[in-house]
C-alpha cells in the first residue's frame, strides 16, 4: 500500500487553480511535461493526467478541448481523485513544487498520530481541536488500530462525522473531493497548524503511546531498543521524527500550510 502526506502553501499556490489551462501554458509551458503526449501513464504528461483524472474518460479530441476551454479549477471538480491531480500539476511546476513536500510513510505509520491524539485527548493534554485535526486527516475505523473504551468510541463517532471529514481544503472542490475518493483525508491551514502543534506536544514530552493494538507495519528509530512488552514513546517512531524534521526544516516557513493525504 502507497501511503503518503502532501503539504503544500497554499499562499504561493491559490493562484494556480483560477488559471486557464492556455494561461498555464504560458506561464510554465515550456516543460517537457506540459507538451508531452498521453502516454496512458497518469503522470507522464499533462494531457495524460487529464485523460487518466477525468470521469468519464476523455478522447485525444476531448482532452484538448478541455486545454482549449477550460480552466485547472474546472478539471479537478471534474477529476477523481482530485487531490492526485492537483499533486500532480504542482509537482510538474518546478517553481511550484518548491512550496510543497511530500512524506511516503509505511503502512500503518498514521497509527502512532492516532494513538497519540488519543491519548493526549483523553488524559486532557491535548484540546479538541487537535484531536479533530487528527481524526479528519485519518478518518478511519479507529478502534481497528488504536485501544478506545466503549465510551470513548462514542466520543470519537461523535466528534468526527461524516460532515466534518467531506469538507475539502477548498469549497469549491465539493464533498465529493473526499466522499468519492474513499482513499483520501485533507486539513486546512488552521487544522495543519493544530496537527504540528500536537506532534510538537507530542515529541517534547515524548508521550507514551499505550492504547496501540500493533506496531506491525509500523517503522520504528530503534527496533531493539526496547523490550517487545515495554510501551513505546511518541519518538520511538519514525513518523515522529519524520513529521518534526518536515515541520521544522521546511513546512514552519510556510505562510499557509496545508496537506492531504492518500493511500492506495
Amino acid at each position: 500500500m502507497d501511503d503518503y502526506y502532501f503539504f503544500f502553501d497554499r499562499s504561493k499556490i491559490d493562484s494556480l487553480w483560477s488559471l486557464s489551462w492556455q494561461e498555464f501554458l504560458r506561464l510554465y509551458g515550456r516543460s517537457g511535461w506540459a507538451k508531452g503526449r498521453d502516454t496512458g501513464r497518469g503522470g507522464d504528461s499533462l494531457r495524460a493526467l487529464i485523460a487518466f483524472s477525468i470521469e468519464p474518460k476523455p478522447s485525444a479530441a476531448e482532452v484538448e478541448d478541455i486545454i482549449s476551454r477550460h480552466s485547472i479549477r474546472w478539471t479537478i471538480q471534474h477529476s477523481s481523485p482530485q487531490f492526485y491531480t492537483m499533486e500532480e500539476i504542482i509537482y510538474n511546476v518546478a517553481s511550484l513544487s518548491a512550496h510543497s513536500v511530500s512524506l511516503d510513510t509505511w503502512p500503518n505509520d498514521f497509527t502512532v498520530l492516532l494513538a497519540a491524539a488519543a491519548e493526549g485527548y483523553f488524559c486532557g493534554e491535548v484540546p479538541v481541536s487537535e484531536f479533530k485535526a487528527v481524526l479528519k486527516l485519518h478518518y478511519s475505523k479507529f478502534e481497528d488500530f488504536i485501544r478506545l473504551s466503549k465510551r470513548e468510541r462514542a466520543v470519537v463517532r461523535q466528534l468526527m462525522g461524516v460532515e466534518e471529514y467531506a469538507k475539502p481544503i477548498y469549497p469549491w472542490q465539493g464533498e465529493a473531493a473526499l466522499l468519492d475518493e474513499q482513499w483520501a483525508g485533507c486539513l486546512g491551514v488552521a487544522d495543519t497548524r493544530r496537527l504540528f502543534r500536537l506532534v510538537d506536544r507530542c515529541w517534547n514530552q515524548n508521550l507514551e503511546l499505550r492504547r496501540m493494538l500493533s506496531t506491525d507495519e509500523i517503522q520504528l528509530c530503534n527496533p531493539k531498543g526496547r523490550a517487545k512488552t515495554k510501551t513505546r514513546s511518541f519518538q520511538d517512531f519514525g513518523i515522529s521524527r519524520q513529521f518534526m524534521n518536515l515541520w521544522s526544516c521546511e513546512i514552519r516557513s510556510f505562510t499557509r500550510p496545508c496537506v492531504f493525504r492518500r493511500w492506495e
